[in-house]
């Protein structure tokens, strides 16, 4: 008896865990940045407390780069 309802319960999760994965999967659509496209304007502070918004830098080259230590 007991193994009949583990094996139900087995069959039952793994049913609820394949709907939530078809139904929580991406549409196709492209969700990568686009190559050539302007980026958001946003402003940053450093850590001397000067300010550098992105369009001062309108129509030069730039790389932003982000990275974490942890």
């Amino acid at each position: 008896m007991f193994k009949r309802i583990f094996a139900i319960l087995i069959v039952v999760t793994g049913l609820q865990m394949l709907l939530v994965g078809l139904l929580t999967s991406s549409s196709g659509e492209d969700q990568h940045p686009s190559s050539g496209e302007a980026a958001p304007l946003f402003r940053l502070t450093s850590l001397h407390g000067d300010t550098l918004a992105l369009a001062e830098l309108r129509g030069k080259f730039v790389i932003i780069h982000f990275a974490a230590s942890w």
